[in-house]
């Protein structure tokens, strides 16, 4: 996993704890509700409102990409077909596909701010921490590691 000490620079840093198990999820959540774009790398789907946000923020115009790992886009197309079926018909959403992805990484822009947020996993995929930075270099960094799986992922059509 390629990790730039930039993005620990200045970071803020959100983990899970014993009396709060899902703050790492909500924290992310509340980030992504005040995005004017999002493009973002997954491994897995560790909120259960996720899907719910998602379609909220894009049939209200966000822009929006995603780049899957085949055997989490196969879950939500068979969890979720109804709503994914909806996004894929947006022209502000895109999804991608590719094997596998190491982590969850995502790119959030609110209005002149860049925030790269990179998830962390247990091996199970619980989300067990959310580590975001909005320096030039973080920022940089997640670009350029969104760009590289990108470029190798195949587009989705409705």
């Amino acid at each position: 996993v390629e990790l730039d000490t930039a993005l620990l620079a200045g970071a803020e840093i959100v983990t899970q704890k014993p009396v709060a198990p899902h703050a790492p999820g909500t924290h992310l959540s509340e980030l992504i509700e005040a995005v004017d774009r999002m493009s973002c790398v997954t491994c897995a789907h560790s909120h259960s409102r996720a899907m719910e946000i998602v379609h909220s923020l894009a049939t209200d115009g966000v822009e929006m990409e995603f780049v899957f790992p085949t055997a989490l886009f196969e879950y939500v197309r068979s969890s979720r077909p109804d709503r994914l079926s909806q996004l894929l018909e947006l022209p502000n959403y895109e999804t991608r596909i590719v094997d596998e992805t190491p982590y969850g990484l995502f790119l959030l822009e609110n209005g002149d701010e860049t925030r790269v947020c990179l998830l962390i996993y247990s091996p199970d995929n619980e989300m067990k921490g959310v580590i975001s930075n909005t320096s030039e270099e973080a920022v940089e960094w997640g670009e350029r590691v969104y760009r590289s799986y990108e470029s190798r992922a195949e587009p989705v059509t409705a």
